[in-house]
């Protein structure tokens, strides 16, 4: 993670939630597995890049993450399967597969998902988080308006960011897309909720089952809700506060809708009932069509962002980093990362194509910009945002910088 990224998750933190995780009971977890296969700032596009890095480091080595007996698996993979089918009972009632009606509620779906550690926001092990299998992947984020139009997706007038990846074989043949939905307004109203798709068969959901233990170190059983519905098995795991999916497959494919902790059941529903009436098409979305986002360093395109870089040299400060985004083969955005002894680090990060909240907090044009403008901004932010010609400079510095030490920056290029 870079440090202006991390600077900027900094904001979502709320300290209510951070004296609700220490409140979590302890309960032991282990990472079971199948014996199968080894294995995109989102306020820039270079999150998405580092997240699908991280998650290949992840899973270039699953063997690390095996730390139960072979016997101990067969047990857990034969319980999972038995509670699909009904055979495993709960002080809730017995996991039975409930029959859809068109009077069944969104917490019907997920009516028997009651977890041992309720409140915890942990991973459901989504499988848009898990695995990365796929050779290539390219973008139609572009696309919002005309994909709502074609009814490809829905109108989601309350998600001011939308995200559309899509993920190839090597033979150029669609691996799995996923449509992304994020609201980031306040803690109050925030949102992820995915809709990830493909051909793959959808047990691939069970190469990694999470095992709960209790004091005594008797296994927890999964809890998890089956709703069948026109003859279609829907799965759903999490509950609320908590992370959420439903995964099904049908002729079309597979698809699992995920939701964050502060995404109520009637979100997820929501989507389920889009998909049900308007199932994915997959040739909408040929690797020729996409946006192609590739990283690389300044020193490789020196000319990109000159006019809009200021010489931090003359400035006295070195050059830690300097990275570029590009989109299409065209520079699309820049970080770089500018340290001073004895001050804080300054990170420069220009944006060609800012987002609905990078525009909204940008504090006006470089020409008006004033050292008040600058002060009244750090009382409540790390970073300092205005726009210099059609970019949005995002500007930030360390919890020591000061509103002078970022204005003497600004008023070199005034």
């Amino acid at each position: 993670m870079r440090g202006s990224e991390f600077l900027d998750k900094l904001e979502y933190i709320d300290d209510d939630l951070i004296e609700a995780a220490g409140a979590v009971p302890e309960v032991k977890k282990e990472k079971v597995f199948k014996s199968k296969k080894k294995a995109a700032w989102r306020k820039s596009v270079n999150r998405k890049k580092e997240a699908e890095e991280k998650r290949m480091v992840k899973w270039k080595n699953p063997n690390r993450w095996i730390a139960a007996a072979a016997g101990l698996c067969l047990v857990l993979v034969g319980a999972y399967a038995a509670l699909l089918h009904g055979n495993i009972g709960s002080n809730h009632g017995s996991h039975t597969i409930q029959k859809w009606s068109a009077s069944l509620t969104s917490e019907d779906y997920f009516k028997y998902n009651v977890s041992s550690n309720a409140g915890n926001t942990s991973d459901t092990n989504s499988i848009a988080d898990r695995e990365v299998l796929y050779a290539e992947t390219r973008f139609f984020s572009d696309e919002r308006e005309m994909l709502e139009n074609e009814k490809l997706i829905p109108l989601m007038e309350n998600h001011p960011l939308f995200d559309c990846a899509v993920h190839y074989n090597e033979d150029g043949s669609l691996y799995s897309l996923v449509f992304a939905w994020h609201n980031r307004e306040d803690m109050d109203h925030y949102s992820d909720l995915t809709i990830t798709a493909g051909y793959q068969e959808v047990e691939q959901i069970d190469d990694c089952i999470e095992v709960e233990m209790d004091e005594n170190g008797h296994i927890v059983e999964p809890s998890v809700t089956v709703t069948e519905r026109d003859g279609i098995q829907i799965i759903a795991k999490g509950s609320k506060s908590q992370n959420k999916t439903l995964t099904f497959r049908n002729d079309s494919g597979w698809y699992q809708i995920a939701g964050s902790w502060n995404n109520d059941y009637a979100d997820m529903v929501m989507l389920l009932d889009w998909l049900w009436e308007h199932p994915v098409n997959f040739e909408r979305f040929p690797i020729d069509a996409g946006d192609d986002y590739t990283y690389t360093t300044r020193e490789e395109y020196p000319s990109a962002f000159t006019s809009y870089i200021p010489d931090f040299e003359e400035l006295g400060y070195r050059t830690e980093s300097e990275s570029l985004t590009l989109k299409n083969g065209e520079p699309y955005s820049f970080e770089g990362q500018y340290g001073k002894d004895g001050e804080s680090t300054i990170w420069w990060c220009i944006i060609s194509e800012p987002d609905y909240y990078e525009q909204k907090e940008c504090v006006g044009e470089l020409d008006s910009l004033t050292l008040q403008n600058i002060e009244d901004v750090r009382e409540n932010e790390q970073h300092v945002s205005f726009k210099w010609d059609n970019y949005s400079i995002k500007i930030y510095i360390g919890s020591d910088g000061t509103a002078e030490d970022i204005w003497k920056i600004i008023e070199t290029i005034q």
